[in-house]
């Protein structure tokens, strides 16, 4: 597996392990962008796709976490029944873990590789 180290700061790319499954298209990730709730039933699922680099996985998390707002921010309109479980707020703490271990693993990255300082 090779690891693809940095590239010129605006076009970053962070490590990633290359599988032997070919890399989405980007039109296939545009749409899991576009609505990642129908491509993954879990968050974990998204996280586990070695289709997808880091930041393909940041850009899916962002806009999961936009959807999943906007739902929460439908169902206060509605207001729910009592006791109801709000899938929305769990779904967006599981997002929010989810980025921050990205985000984990990308400044380890660049604390550890001197071409990236």
């Amino acid at each position: 597996m090779e690891t693809i180290l940095c590239q010129p700061f605006t076009e970053r790319r962070f490590p990633v392990k290359k599988s032997p499954h070919e890399r989405l298209s980007t039109a296939d990730l545009e749409m899991i962008i576009s609505d990642p709730s129908d491509h993954y039933k879990t968050i974990d699922a998204l996280m586990h796709d070695v289709r997808l680099t880091t930041v393909d996985k940041i850009k899916v998390l962002e806009s999961w976490a936009q959807e999943e707002t906007a739902l929460m921010n439908a169902e206060d309109e509605n207001m729910p029944e009592q006791g109801s479980i709000n899938r929305p707020a769990f779904l967006l703490q599981q997002i929010n873990k989810a980025q921050d271990c990205l985000l984990h693993t990308i400044r380890h990255h660049f604390e550890t590789t001197p071409e990236c300082r």
